[in-house]
């Protein structure tokens, strides 16, 4: 009934995420697939103070050592720029240090953003910074956030071997191993389609997926690095507002990038962003290979080739430069 009435609705709480995030984990605790990493999330905002004073003054980025608008979590980033602003289907999961600062800020920042789509969706946290807490940013989208506290080494030795003690806990919390970052991304998609997405990752790039099929209200769960997942929900067509989503686009590092760009450009997917001719092109794989990453945007039933939902990936060689690159930042506790 309540996987029912979610299909209907098309909402998660953070806790429903987390379980379907965690079940993907531990069926798989070794292997990531061939989408190694996920680096950042890309997309517009409407303001630049206002959205500083969501990301960087109350969850606690840190805004990032470059002339770009970046702000970096962990070893993620999200890029920002001003415009008309994108709001993502379903919701970002992002993972703390601890949720009191963002708790304790959250009157001030509150006054701040009054005047914008900014809320506290669900408080589930609790004194001592543990728990779930889901906020709404200035533009309506919802963002998810956890404690790293469940992903970290026991205080209490059971006499195994240290690696063994560090890592016991890596897979029963939310942290991106173990530390801050870029837990999820999740997006809505029209019923029936989880297990269509989940092929196509699967198919194009050796992804490690996990589908969750019971009752009417499917999810894919696919993994896109050590600890951090895409996320696809079925909702009803009704609920779907991929307009505002067009354009956000996800940064990935692959294993095979050749075999991953030719099964990509077979399909008629490979995609020059008009936005960003002026740093990469990718129409043929030479132009892929001295850029060392191409783009594609379209999600396809990889059996009939229509055309699933959009989201744009900014997919990487692990050759490319800005692999595993230093961030600056500094943790709030």
């Amino acid at each position: 009934e309540a996987r029912s009435t979610m299909a209907a609705e098309g909402t998660w709480t953070a806790a429903q995420l987390e379980g379907r995030v965690l079940a993907a984990a531990a069926a798989e605790p070794v292997e990531v697939g061939g989408i190694l990493w996920l680096e950042h999330v890309n997309m517009i905002v409407g303001d630049r103070k206002q959205a500083e004073i969501f990301y960087c003054d109350l969850i606690g980025f840190t805004p990032d050592a470059s002339s770009s608008f970046h702000v970096n979590l962990g070893r993620q980033q999200l890029h920002l720029s001003v415009g008309e602003p994108q709001v993502v289907s379903g919701s970002l999961g992002l993972t703390l240090p601890s949720l009191l600062p963002v708790e304790q800020k959250l009157a001030v920042v509150r006054e701040a953003l009054r005047d914008t789509l900014f809320c506290v969706v669900e408080d589930a946290a609790d004194d001592s910074g543990h728990g779930t807490l889901t906020l709404r940013c200035p533009w309506g989208n919802t963002v998810h956030l956890y404690p790293t506290s469940g992903s970290l080494p026991s205080t209490v030795s059971s006499g195994r071997p240290k690696l063994v003690e560090m890592q016991a806990n890596l897979d029963k919390g939310m942290g991106v191993s173990g530390a801050p970052g870029i837990r999820f991304v999740q997006l809505r998609t029209r019923r029936g389609t989880a297990q269509q997405i989940a092929d196509f990752y699967a198919s194009l790039f050796n992804c490690i997926v996990h589908v969750d099929a019971m009752g009417e209200c499917a999810v894919a769960v696919v993994s896109v690095g050590a600890s951090a997942s895409l996320v696809f929900t079925e909702v009803d067509e009704a609920l779907l507002n991929d307009e505002a989503q067009a354009g956000i686009h996800v940064c990935v590092y692959v294993d095979g990038f050749r075999r991953s760009y030719d099964a990509c450009e077979q399909r008629g997917l490979v995609f020059n962003n008009p936005r960003f001719v002026y740093l990469d092109t990718c129409a043929t794989y030479a132009e892929a290979v001295a850029s060392r990453q191409f783009r594609f945007k379209d999600v396809i039933d990889v059996h009939t080739g229509k055309k699933i939902l959009e989201l744009e990936h900014e997919t990487r060689s692990m050759r490319h430069i800005q692999c595993f690159k230093s961030l600056k930042y500094e943790p709030v506790v």
